[in-house]
Parts: structure tokens; C-alpha cells; sequence
């Protein structure tokens, strides 16, 4: 049952909002909505060279509104959290939606991102990084603000349920679910498998025609089959949307799918991307409520003069499925606009095929304007701002005149105070309005026109006088930024440091003003710092104050309620059961077992029914098993479990490790036997293997299997025609089996043997120390060579995909001997690569040899992911094999003409018959990694269409050469001649031809 989780939502608040006290930090608040710590409103900024943040910058000058200038985003928190992730919406103002943005934001507001989506999500995520990464992802993504001001400028908010398109509420249809698929859409496809414009003009899904046996068999092994067969697609970003079935296609790749090319771009779908296809049963449309994308639909249905519900009932019959958040094109008139499906009636995914659409959509048709639409209120909002902001600017600007005046007469008055109290320190003598002691009569007169006069000692300060004019009615009322004394004759301008002379005798002085500066910067310069508020106090770092009692009731009443709508209760029923105190009980598979009460209240148990085994026959089943999975003798297997305390896995490792030993061998224990490809057949094999006892592996377990497996005939054919620790008489038998036994059925043996293996043979001598890694084992072909050309304790770490593939090989490197050198790891590629530290902690993995034989389709990803986490030697030799039949278009471009010209060096392309199809042109790659070109290599350039054309056709080819026998060896030649001919076109030339001797000879 799912828990709330208050101190980790609590704890990641107060993180958040630590972050938030940072002057620098773009998150600029965040606060749990009505106290509900399961729903938060988020406010952030973005790079202010950002096209998003300049178009929030222009929509709030727009609309005098600075509070335009930040994104408010609503986070919301699912019941699981935190093993599920939380979801993220836009709130305001509204961004503009467009088609090649899809995949970070719907039109409804919802945030993607890979840490969003459940297979990205990791439960140890903080928020903080959650938020950071959102905030980057709509930066790259180029979305902009709506700058129309006369619209809504909000996103309607969000369901009150959350993940209402989560898996779990749509049960699994017919046991299918395929992971990593790779999507096409139906016109990239069309070329190679004809006119799919029918699919294009649906929301259906096309599958791979081998997937309709694997459904409806169903029926004939007395399951239940599930009708009409809907299917769930999810991308990379948790993006999900619902369709059914076009078709079951002939000619499509294993683990391809098929989909229209809106569909596509509505989900934010690359060509060739990855998604998860899942059958799904879903209920009946009951009602569904849409929001045009433009207002060009309302003009487009006035025009047709057409009902809105018979058009919508028209054009929505062309589809299967309908999904929340998702958009699909009407038909209006021959033209299509997109309308974004806002709410589904009864859930959020339904399907409308088998449905009365006319019936249904009547009256359950409802609408939310389009989001350029103008909106009366908000036209009427921004008239009514308009005319606030222009009285608010009047009023600032009369208010700013009035605030200028009176700090230019406060300015005024303390520089008035401040020439004064110069003058004064500065005089010397007596400065008298009235004659006493003074010899020297001046009379002073004021820019007003009136006089002043005193008497001064001869020999005084110009100071005095400065005293004098200074302290006059005039001087008191008009506080002068400054003055000066001029004397008429002679003209003169009297200077602070002059004297007072008889000269001046019964003289009179002009006293002019000197004028303030007009600036009112400098007026500001004279205002003193401390006057009220003075500095700016410093931002608080305290965080706002919770009730935590209050939070925590608020949070539980929100959590149950959701736990209710998870159940299929209405938001009314919920509230309603939550007020009664009602608790949803947890279902059968979440409900953890009552605890056993204490000891002395426990009742009488009944009588067990059932007999139980005495200690000796528990023994002799533990010996039985020792048996059956070894082969020894009762008694070997009696000693052995005594030795280990009757424990059978301890004995089993030993009994192997025995045989081993005595073999020549070691390692070999039960955890590689049952945990690597543990079925009984396989286990036979190796088993008969260790123990020379042919018979046991091909006769009594195997026989029912060899009839059908090309990889196991090769096995018994190898014990046959060699002893154990030849290796070369095992890769001569190899090579003896595709040309004696496979040859004269037209059947290929894809091992990398003649010509191919003299080229492997020169990629070992040309590497450096150190491992190798094979990706495609099959037989064990070419990881059994390189171990033998490679130092005797040379690691090969072989990877395939196929369990029985990988068992065959391994008894293969058994029985010639390099058992110890050879390790295979069954699972994909990617996979696997990523888990080899984990796999090898001891050893870190780096490669110095890297043999590529899988599907060609994976080479360059695959070796993409070895160099990103550094997997490969400076000069690790790379060779791939099939690049032309059934070929690797794609990875030789990226080689040639891509990152590859940078990362690697002394390419080859080398042409050679393919091994025992005579007549038959296939080529290898051949490169030499050079770590240094990483920094000139960049990032990895897009291929033109032609080469994205011929990797699907070799993907065609390649599933159809899955069955045995099915390409014969002379549409295998006319399909490598044309692959050949498209690459000389692109531009990719062959750079050697080896046509050597051995190749015309059989083993013999």
C-alpha cells in the first residue's frame, strides 16, 4: 500500500527553498499550495540572453505587470513518491506551443524530461536537481511567451487526479508488452514496404506480421484474447498515447513499429527512436472535451457552415483511440487543425472504434477556447491595467517632481550650512554688522539689492566678509549653493586666501550667487547616506514558518483523497468518504500479512494433513538432485554433500570443479550453469561435456532440439570431429560443418572464418595489449580464435544476445580449451556494456580489440557507448563484420564521413567473398581508435536520408535471413551488389580486396 512520505516532501521544501535565499539562485519561490505538501507553486527565472526570459521580459512591459517576468510552475507529487516521480506543469503565463517543441512541453503545460519519466526517474532524486533540470530543458527547447496581450495568460489547471494515463490503471491486453522498439513513421516506411498513405490518414499502429501468431494464439492455448486489440505507446519522456491496429505487416523488422507521422511529432518522436508498445484494454468514450490549438478552427467551422458535433463526429471516426494531453488533426473542410484533447469521460485513455460516435457526442462534447483567442476579460484586464499604469505613471511622475524639489532644497540648505561653517573656521578678526574696532569701512550689497556694512581690521580675512553676507535675512531664505565678492574698480573677483587693504576703505562689494548644478545626480551626491534608509538591508535567510501539525492534516487529507480517485471514486465521493473518516483499505497484493500474536495468546493449531519428510529422505532428495544435475554416482554425491553440510549448491560447485580440474579446467560452477541460460537441454550439453560422455548430451536430453538449431548441431558436430583442447581442430571443425552440412541445404553459418578469419587474424597482431571484446558471439567462432592469437591468460569478454547461442559457445571454448579465457554475458548489448564494471570489479574493462558481429543496425551505438565510458585503448583496433551484406549503412557513414573521420584512424574498407557462399561479396571495417580526435570530433552529425533508407532495408533483410534458408545465396548476391552501389554513391569507397587461396579450398 502506498505511504506518505511528509518528511521527505518536507525535507525537500525546505532544500528548495534554501536555495531560493541565494541572491544569484533562479528559483525565486516556492510554497506548498493551501499547505499541501503534495502540490507546490514554483516561481523561476531563466538566462536573461535566453529567448524565453526576453519574451517574458517583453509580455510584462506589455502588460505593466512585473510579475510576468517569472514562470510559475505547479509540481505535483503522485501517492508513490518518492518511487515514482513527481509531475511538472506550467501554471503562467501561457508559451506558445509548437510542433518541434512537443517533446518538452504538451499544449496542455505539462514538463517532459527523461528524470520525469518512470524509467528515468531515480527515488534518490532531490528536487532542487529536478527543477534545475526543467529549467534547462524548456531554455534549449526555444519556447517563447505568448506576446498577444488581449488572451489568458494562464494554463487551466491540471486534473485533481494524478498520473491519470499511469500503466497500472490500464490492465495488460494478451501478455504483450515490447520493449525498445524502434518507431517509424508510415511515410519513411513506404518506400520499402509500398503506399502506407492509409495508415498516415489513421492513429493506428502497424506491427511486425509475426507478432499476430504470438497474439492470437492465445485462443488455441485456451487463453483469454482481449478485443479489439488497442496497444499503449510510450516514448523515451513518458509521453504515451493509444491506438489500435492497422495491420499486421509482412516485411517489418523484428522489434519495429509503424505509426503515422503526426503522431510522431504530437509525441515529440524522433525517426528511429526507442518506445515501449503495450497491449491495453481500455473502456468506451463516454464524452471528451477539447481545445482548438488556434482561433483559425472557429473560423474554419463558420465557414463550412456546418453543426460543430456532425463535424467532430465525422472526423473523429477516423480514429481508434483517444488519449489526454494529446492533439489529433479535424477535418474541417479538406483542411486539418489540430484540437488538443483536454478530458476524457470515463478515463483518460478510451477507445472509440465499436462505439456509437454520433451517440456519444451529442451531448458530451465540451470546449475550452483556443489560447489566442481574445478573452473579454483578459482584453478587459489589460484596458483596465493600461489605464492604471498610465494615472500610476502621471502620479509617479508629479510625485518624482515633488520628491526632486524637496531634496534639492534639503541640498540647498546643508551646502548653505556648510559654506557658512567654512567661512567661519576660516575667518580671522572680528566680522561686525556694526562699526567697533574696525578701521576699514565695506558695505556689502546682497543679489536682492539690499546692504549690509561692517568695519574690519586692516589685514583681516576675505573670510570676514564671506561671515557677513552669509548670515544676512537674504542668505537665510535662500540658502546659496555658493557665492563670491566682486569689487567694482578695480574689477576684480576677490579670491578666498586675499586680505583685507585700506584700498577697500568705503567701498562697496557686489555679492553674486553661484548657481546649483542642474543635474539631479549631483544633488543626490550631496544627499548624506544616512537619512532613514539609509543602506538596503540585507535579504533574510530565514525560511518561512510552517505548522507542521496543520501541514501534515492538510497533506493526508490530499493523499487519501488521491488514493480514492486512484480507485475509481469520484472527487465528490472522495471528499465525502474522507469526511467520514473512511480510509481505503489496500488491495490483495499490497496488503502486508497480519503480525502472529504473542506466543501465550496463540490458539491450538490443527493437525498438519500432510506427512513430513523424515531427516534421511530429505537427504535423499538432496542426493537426487546432486545426481541429476552432475551425473556422479549416488555415492560421489553422498561424500560430496556430507563434505558441505548437505548444502547442494556447495556440493554441485565442487563436483564441477572436479570434473573440471581433471578436464583441465576451472571455474565452472553452477552459478554459470542455472543463472546464465539454466534450461535442461543446455545444462545436458555441458554437462556431457565435462564429463565425456557424448551420448548423455546429444542423445538423452538434447536430440528433441538439435533438429532445430543450427548453433546446436554445430556443437554436437564439433565433440564429434575433435578432442577436447585442439583448438584448432575445433575451428576446423566449425568451418567443416557450414561447408559439409550447411553448404548443400543453401544455408549460410555466420561465423567469420576464410578470408575473414586471416582479417581478424590482422587486427589482432595489430593491436595493443590487452583484452578483447566480442559483441555477437553465436558459436564462439572468432572469440575462440582470439583467444588462441592472444596471450595464454588473454581476456575475451563475448556478448550475445541469445541464451542458447551463448551456452553453445561457452561449451565451445570448454572443449578447445580456453574455457578460462572466454567469458560470455548473454542480455543486449547496450546493457550489458553498461554492467561490465559492475560485472568485473576487480578489473576495470578497456579494451584493446573490439569484434563486431551482432546487428548491424547496433554498431555504431554500440561503439559510441564504449568510448563515452572509456572502454577502448589509445589504438584499440576495431572490425566490424557484414558491413555490406546484410550490411551497416549508417555506422560506415558515421566512419567515413561523421565523428568516425575524427575518432579514428587508418579506416578500411576490406571486400571479400563471404565464408562458404560462393559468389557472394561481403566487407569488414577496419579502424584504429585515436582518443586525441575526440575534441575535434563534435557532436554526431545527422545522415542524409538515403542513409536512414538503406539501414531499414538492411534491417528487412536481416529479420528475414532470421529464419534458416530463407535469403537464398543469389538474392544474398544481387542484394550486396545494390547495398554496394548506394554506398559508392554516399561516397563510401572500398579500400582493399582480398581474394587469397584458402577461400576456394573446403576444409578438409
Amino acid at each position: 500500500m502506498s505511504q506518505l512520505h511528509f518528511k521527505r516532501l518536507l525535507r525537500e521544501l525546505r532544500t528548495v527553498q534554501e536555495a531560493n535565499s541565494d541572491p544569484a539562485s533562479p528559483l525565486l519561490r516556492c510554497e506548498p499550495v493551501d499547505d499541501n505538501m503534495m502540490e507546490w507553486e514554483v516561481d523561476i527565472n531563466f538566462p536573461e540572453d535566453s529567448a524565453l526570459q526576453k519574451s517574458l521580459n517583453n509580455l510584462a512591459e506589455s502588460m505593466f505587470d512585473e510579475s510576468l517576468k517569472k514562470l510559475t510552475l505547479s509540481v505535483r507529487f503522485p501517492v508513490e513518491y518518492p518511487l515514482s516521480p513527481p509531475e511538472v506543469w506550467l501554471r503562467k503565463p501561457r508559451l506558445q506551443h509548437a510542433r518541434e517543441n512537443a517533446g518538452t512541453v504538451t499544449f496542455g503545460g505539462r514538463v517532459c524530461s527523461p528524470i520525469l519519466a518512470s524509467q528515468g526517474w531515480n527515488p534518490a532524486t532531490a528536487m532542487v536537481d529536478v527543477i534545475a533540470e526543467v529549467r534547462q530543458a524548456l531554455v534549449e527547447a526555444q519556447i517563447v511567451a505568448y506576446s498577444t496581450v488581449a488572451i489568458k495568460k494562464e494554463y487551466p489547471k491540471p486534473a485533481i487526479q494524478l498520473e491519470r494515463l499511469s500503466s497500472e490503471l490500464f490492465r495488460t491486453a494478451n501478455d504483450f508488452c515490447k520493449e525498445g522498439m524502434t518507431v517509424l513513421s508510415a511515410a519513411a516506411a513506404a518506400p520499402f514496404l509500398g503506399d502506407l498513405s492509409r495508415l498516415e490518414a489513421t492513429d493506428k499502429i502497424g506491427l511486425r506480421f509475426s507478432y499476430a501468431n504470438e497474439i492470437y494464439e492465445r485462443a488455441e492455448q485456451g487463453l483469454e484474447l482481449h478485443l479489439p486489440l488497442t496497444f499503449e505507446v510510450t516514448s523515451r519522456l513518458g509521453r504515451k498515447t493509444h491506438c489500435a491496429i492497422f495491420e499486421f505487416i509482412n516485411g517489418l523488422p523484428d522489434m519495429h513499429v509503424l505509426l503515422p507521422k503526426w503522431v510522431l511529432e504530437d509525441m515529440g518522436v524522433e525517426e528511429r527512436d526507442l518506445v515501449r508498445v503495450r497491449g491495453v484494454m481500455l473502456d468506451l468514450i463516454t464524452g471528451v472535451r477539447i481545445q482548438p490549438h488556434s482561433v483559425d478552427f472557429y473560423h474554419a467551422v463558420r465557414s463550412s457552415g456546418r453543426e460543430v458535433t456532425e463535424l467532430l463526429t465525422e472526423s473523429l471516426a477516423r480514429f481508434s483511440c483517444l488519449t489526454e494531453d494529446t492533439a489529433v488533426p479535424i477535418d474541417v473542410g479538406g483542411s486539418f487543425f489540430h484540437v488538443q484533447v483536454t478530458k476524457l469521460f470515463p478515463r483518460a485513455a478510451v477507445r472509440i472504434i465499436d462505439s456509437d460516435v454520433q451517440h456519444h457526442f451529442e451531448f458530451k462534447v465540451d470546449f475550452e477556447p483556443a489560447p489566442d483567442l481574445e478573452d473579454e476579460a483578459a482584453k478587459k484586464e489589460f484596458q483596465d491595467r493600461a489605464v492604471a499604469a498610465l494615472k500610476l505613471r502621471r502620479e509617479k511622475s508629479k510625485q518624482k517632481e515633488q520628491d526632486l524639489e524637496q531634496r534639492r532644497a534639503a541640498a540647498r540648505q546643508r551646502r548653505y550650512e556648510q559654506l557658512l561653517s567654512s567661512a567661519r573656521s576660516n575667518a580671522t578678526g572680528p566680522a561686525l554688522d556694526v562699526p567697533s574696532g574696525g578701521n576699514v569701512d565695506i558695505a556689502l550689497r546682497m543679489p536682492d539689492g539690499t546692504q549690509v556694512k561692517g568695519q574690519f581690521p586692516e589685514g583681516g580675512s576675505i573670510a570676514q566678509l564671506m561671515v557677513l553676507a552669509l548670515e544676512t535675512d537674504w542668505a537665510k531664505k535662500a540658502h546659496p549653493w555658493g557665492i563670491y565678492l566682486r569689487m567694482a574698480y578695480p574689477k576684480k573677483v576677490l579670491k578666498e586666501g586675499d586680505l583685507i587693504t585700506r584700498d577697500f576703505h568705503r567701498s562697496t562689494l557686489s555679492v553674486q550667487e553661484e548657481q546649483p548644478p542642474d543635474e539631479d545626480e549631483r544633488l543626490a551626491e550631496e544627499e548624506p547616506l544616512a537619512r532613514g534608509s539609509a543602506e538596503p538591508e540585507a535579504l533574510s535567510s530565514v525560511l518561512p514558518e510552517l505548522n507542521e501539525e496543520e501541514v501534515m492534516a492538510r497533506t493526508q487529507r490530499a493523499f487519501e483523497i488521491q488514493r480514492f480517485l486512484r480507485a475509481g471514486f469520484s472527487l465528490q465521493e472522495a471528499e465525502a468518504k474522507y469526511a467520514a473518516g473512511e480510509v481505503l483499505l489496500p488491495s490483495e497484493e499490497s496488503r502486508r500479512p497480519e503480525p502472529a500474536p504473542p506466543a501465550g495468546a496463540a490458539p491450538a493449531r490443527e493437525p498438519r494433513l500432510e506427512r513430513t519428510l523424515s531427516e534421511e529422505e530429505q537427504r535423499q532428495g538432496k542426493v537426487e538432485m546432486v545426481v541429476n544435475f552432475t551425473g556422479v554416482d549416488r555415492d560421489v554425491a553422498s561424500v560430496a554433500l556430507e563434505d558441505h553440510d548437505w548444502v547442494v549448491e556447495r556440493a554441485v560447485n565442487s563436483l564441477l570443479d572436479d570434473l573440471a580440474e581433471r578436464r583441465g579446467e576451472r571455474g565452472i560452477t553452477v552459478e554459470f550453469l542455472m543463472e546464465s541460460h539454466a534450461c535442461r537441454p543446455f545444462r545436458a550439453y555441458a554437462r556431457g561435456l565435462l564429463l565425456g560422455d557424448l551420448s548423455v548430451a546429444t542423445i538423452e536430453e538434447g536430440s528433441n532440439r538439435l533438429a532445430q538449431s543450427k548453433a546446436l548441431m554445430a556443437l554436437e558436430y564439433v565433440l564429434q570431429h575433435s578432442n577436447h583442447g585442439q583448438v584448432k581442430k575445433v575451428l576446423e571443425a566449425l568451418e567443416e560443418f557450414a561447408v559439409k552440412v550447411l553448404k548443400p541445404s543453401r544455408q549460410w553459418f555466420k561465423i567469420a572464418a576464410g578470408a575473414k578469419g586471416l582479417v581478424v587474424e590482422r587486427a589482432l597482431r595489430r593491436a595493443p595489449e590487452g583484452a578483447c571484446l566480442e559483441i555477437g558471439t553465436y558459436v564462439g567462432f572468432t572469440a575462440i580464435r582470439c583467444a588462441a592469437g592472444r596471450a595464454p591468460n588473454g581476456r575475451v569478454v563475448s556478448l550475445e544476445v541469445d541464451p542458447e547461442h551463448a551456452v553453445v559457445a561457452q561449451c565451445m571454448a570448454l572443449h578447445a580449451g580456453v574455457g578460462r579465457q572466454v567469458e560470455v554475458w548473454t542480455g543486449h548489448s547496450g546493457d550489458v556494456i553498461r554492467s561490465l564494471p559492475e560485472r568485473y570489479p576487480g578489473w576495470t574493462p578497456r579494451f584493446a580489440m573490439v569484434f563486431m558481429d551482432q546487428c548491424g543496425s547496433r554498431f555504431w551505438a554500440d561503439l559510441e557507448l564504449l568510448i563515452r565510458e572509456d572502454m577502448l585503448l589509445p589504438g584499440a583496433v576495431i572490425l566490424a563484420d557484414n558491413v555490406l551484406k546484410p550490411g551497416a549503412p549508417l555506422f560506415l557513414w558515421q566512419l567515413f564521413h561523421g565523428r568516425g573521420r575524427e575518432l579514428f584512424s587508418q579506416r578500411q574498407l576490406i571486400s571479400l567473398e563471404e565464408f562458404a557462399m560462393p559468389g557472394v561479396e561481403d566487407c569488414m571495417a577496419m579502424a584504429i581508435y585515436n582518443p586525441d580526435g575526440m575534441a575535434m570530433a563534435g557532436a554526431d552529425k545527422a545522415p542524409p536520408a538515403e542513409v536512414s533508407a538503406l539501414e531499414f532495408e538492411a534491417d528487412q533483410v536481416r529479420a528475414k535471413a532470421a529464419t534458416s534458408g530463407s535469403v537464398p545465396f543469389e538474392d544474398w548476391s544481387v542484394f550486396a551488389a545494390r547495398m554496394k552501389k548506394s554506398l559508392q554513391d554516399l561516397k563510401i569507397e572500398i579500400t582493399e580486396w582480398i581474394v587469397p587461396e584458402v577461400d576456394s579450398k573446403e576444409p578438409k
